[in-house]
This record gives structure tokens, C-alpha cells and sequence, in this order.
């Protein structure tokens, strides 16, 4: 049985998620399992508060490598070095770096649509090299922090732990504890739960816990 078990997540289950995996990590953590593959280490189905949980594992962990979260047509990644998230990515649209300083008037819609198109056809560096280098790690530092708010309000989603030296390919490395994560996460789930059902709306946004932003920026920084 342990044979198997090792089979099943040694080879069969990174080949089989070698697409999906590619798609989300591109270059983004060291292909470390056997004939160069990505090596799974856990994988599972989740839903909102359980987020907690795989924070807490991969801190203890002290998890290399990267935290995948699936649903249908949305993708999102945390990075880890040694149990800490460093970076964050995101399929969606509202995620992208452009969108995050436009909601937060750090750029004009202008500019804003200008960094979304960047980021999607020629990738997350090429946007980020646009920008002015305080608002770009704004933005990326911010997108941690919105990704995993965001996953305490999914539903029977899937995770993969993939473990590997992550590879940013450049891009700025963040310190940020996963308990911290956590604890922001569930304060900002509770305040949904708890408000009153009409005033519930959508996924929350913002978060008291982020670096503030940018300044002299709000609704003038030029992209580069």
C-alpha cells in the first residue's frame, strides 16, 4: 500500500496535472520530483475557513514551494520559502496588478487597463517593470493578501501542495507570515457572516493589515 501511495503522488498525480500545473507555475518553483517533474505532496478538496488549516500546514511545514488553489476557470497560487508566503498569483482579472492600484486610485483607469494588458499578453514582469517600483510592490505585496482573503470565501475548491524552491524569475520577495494571513482572513470572513444578509453583497475587499500605499501616487503614477 505505501508503494502504491508513493506511485500515486511521485508520478501519476504530477503527470497527470502537468497542464494544470504548467498553466499556474510556469517556471515559478524548481521542478524537483522524478523525471522532471513537479513533486505533489498533498492535494485535497476545501471550502472557506479551512483555509486556515493549509496556512497553518504549510507553516509548520516549513513548506518550499507553492500553495495551488482550483476552481472551474480560476486559478491561484501562494509561494512559500521556508513556511513563509513570498509571492501571490491569480487568473483573475480583479487580481491583476493594474486593477489592484486602479481600485485603490494609485493609477488612472488609463493606466490601469494599460498594466492589465501587459500582465496578460507578455506576463507578470513585463507589468510590473512598467510600473514605478514602490507601486509595483505594493500591488504585489497587496495581491497576497487579497488572494488569500479571497479563498475564505470559495466553495469545494481544490488545493495542491507542490514542493520546490520557488523561482520569482526576479520579481521581489515578501515576508509575510501565514498566521497572519489567517487571522485577517477569518476577522474578514466573520464580518460577512455576521452582517446582516441584505447587506452581504460580494467577496469583501481591503484589509487592515497591508503596507499602505504608494505616495505622492494617488491617481497620477505614470506608467513607465
Amino acid at each position: 500500500m505505501a508503494n502504491e501511495i508513493a506511485v500515486l503522488f511521485e508520478r501519476l498525480l504530477p503527470e497527470v496535472l502537468e497542464p494544470l500545473l504548467h498553466q499556474a507555475l510556469a517556471d515559478g518553483v524548481r521542478r524537483s520530483g522524478d523525471q522532471g517533474l513537479h513533486r505533489v505532496c498533498a492535494s485535497g478538496r476545501f471550502s472557506g475557513p479551512q483555509t486556515a488549516d493549509l496556512l497553518a500546514f504549510c507553516r509548520s511545514q516549513e513548506l518550499s514551494g507553492a500553495l495551488l488553489f482550483a476552481e472551474p476557470d480560476v486559478l491561484r497560487v501562494l509561494y512559500f520559502r521556508q513556511g513563509r508566503v513570498i509571492a501571490a498569483d491569480s487568473s483573475l482579472l480583479f487580481e491583476r496588478l493594474g486593477r489592484i492600484l486602479g481600485r485603490e486610485g494609485v493609477l488612472t483607469k488609463e493606466d490601469s487597463d494599460a498594466v492589465v494588458h501587459l500582465e496578460e499578453e507578455q506576463g507578470l514582469l513585463a507589468a510590473v517593470e512598467a510600473l514605478p517600483a514602490d507601486a509595483a510592490r505594493f500591488a504585489l505585496e497587496r495581491r497576497i493578501w487579497e488572494v488569500a482573503i479571497s479563498l475564505y470565501f470559495t466553495r469545494n475548491a481544490h488545493f495542491l501542495i507542490v514542493e520546490g524552491e520557488p523561482e520569482l524569475g526576479g520579481l521581489p520577495e515578501f515576508d509575510v507570515p501565514p498566521d497572519r494571513l489567517a487571522m485577517e482572513g477569518m476577522r474578514r470572513y466573520d464580518e460577512w457572516r455576521n452582517a446582516p444578509r441584505t447587506a452581504r453583497g460580494g467577496v469583501p475587499g481591503g484589509c487592515a493589515q497591508q503596507a499602505p500605499c504608494p505616495d505622492p501616487a494617488r491617481g497620477s503614477v505614470p506608467v513607465l
